[in-house]
């Protein structure tokens, strides 16, 4: 990366950088897992006033990859995504993969005088206030002993998950097209040779330069069960072409025209990253392609509909097997801690031989709703397909 400018000015407002104003940007936004930081691309008060309300909306828009996947930000947690079966039952996606239900509900029924609840909580205090709310009906019930006896379960999903993949919008679009310019910036390209992205983000009527980059395929030959976020910038003089292509989890894809007729040096630059791991990706980008082809994207006139079928074929699968790694990771350590505080030791302790025939008893109990779980989804259908009514796509370019 370059080193810092003392003449550096900021890329929306032209104010000098120096070390009151300069602010350290992610290139790709932080909300969504981005790491690398540039400190010559905007001021202070326009990353207060611009980036941080358009990369919002972007982090916004793909938070269920966020939830699902359990990336990390350097400040804050990636907040509850709400999501919704098939079947229409509401719930709460939260970041550590974990389902929580959108209403809490309960049931009360009275048989020769014993009452029975059943409560559909968001966590366990929601429980213990729901039960006593319900001895405002039933004075006989309880509360305390029912709190010592209450059974605590999970339930599996019976229905598979519908989720509108959609990005869109002028905040999110602006904040596609501020990457590309802070990645052109940390390749030394100096700010006004990207007019076009430059009018696009300063001003709300200036036309949409990039467009969803689904009929070329940028990435050579690319991994097959890794999650990408990257950023390549590719300029010709000769051609007069100053491009950047972005792609977040790898699954939306976006070519975008940093220059109207780009004059300056000729460069060539990618950088990706596993938003998970935060671990560095080195992947090379294919800039074969022909002036109509871009022209197509950008203009919005390209037939993006097989590729992007193409790409949530390919990338939903790792998604959904990452999350179900983290959630199957969760399940046995909550069921090796119940086994191992029912018999009367504590998280982490060694389990005797003697108790080992118990242990593994009560580790099957607390077990045995997942497993049945694994079961019922073995025999339900791949849940993507063209016509599954989960997949929505991205919705059309907003300037």
């Amino acid at each position: 990366m370059n080193a810092i400018n003392a003449d550096a000015t900021c890329a929306l407002c032209a104010a000098l950088l120096d070390a009151r104003n300069r602010s350290k940007e992610h290139v790709i936004p932080n909300a969504i897992g981005g790491r690398l930081t540039t400190q010559t691309f905007i001021c202070a008060a326009c990353n207060n006033t611009h980036g941080h309300a358009w990369d919002a909306e972007l982090a916004r828009q793909t938070n269920w990859f966020s939830s699902s996947l359990g990336i990390t930000r350097h400040r804050g947690e990636v907040p509850k995504e709400r999501v919704q079966t098939i079947d229409g039952t509401g719930l709460w996606l939260r970041s550590d993969g974990t389902m929580a239900p959108e209403h809490p509900r309960s049931e009360v029924h009275e048989t020769d005088g014993k009452v029975t609840i059943q409560i559909v909580a968001r966590n366990i205090d929601e429980a213990h206030r729901m039960l006593k709310a319900a001895r405002r009906k039933f004075p006989s019930i309880d509360v305390e002993k029912a709190k010592q006896e209450m059974e605590v379960k999970d339930e599996f999903l019976s229905s598979p998950l519908h989720v509108q993949l959609q990005i869109g919008g002028p905040e999110a679009c602006r904040s596609i097209v501020k990457t590309a310019l802070a990645y052109a910036s940390t390749c030394g390209v100096p700010h006004l040779c990207c007019d076009a992205a430059l009018g696009y983000l300063q001003h709300i009527d200036s036309p949409s330069p990039f467009g969803f980059a689904y009929t070329f395929e940028f990435v050579k030959a690319r991994p097959s069960e890794t999650v990408l976020h990257c950023v390549g910038l590719m300029g010709d003089p000769k051609r007069g072409i100053l491009l950047s292509y972005i792609e977040y989890f790898g699954h939306f894809r976006f070519l975008v025209r940093l220059a109207t007729h780009y004059s300056g040096e000729p460069v060539n630059a990618s950088y990706a990253i596993d938003p998970v791991s935060g671990k560095e990706e080195h992947i090379d980008l294919d800039w074969n392609i022909s002036d109509d082809q871009i022209r197509a994207i950008v203009d919005g006139t390209a037939d993006v509909y097989p590729g992007m079928m193409k790409a949530a074929h390919h990338i939903i699968p790792i998604v959904l097997k990452r999350n179900e790694d983290r959630q199957r990771q969760r399940v046995i350590v909550e069921a090796f801690e119940y086994a191992a505080v029912s018999l009367g030791f504590r998280p982490g302790d060694a389990i005797p031989t003697a108790h080992s025939e118990r242990f593994v008893a009560l580790m099957m109990e607390k077990l045995s709703p997942y497993l049945h779980h694994l079961v019922a989804r073995s025999n339900r259908p791949p849940a993507l397909s063209d016509a599954d009514p989960f997949w929505n796509g991205p919705s059309s370019q907003d300037a």
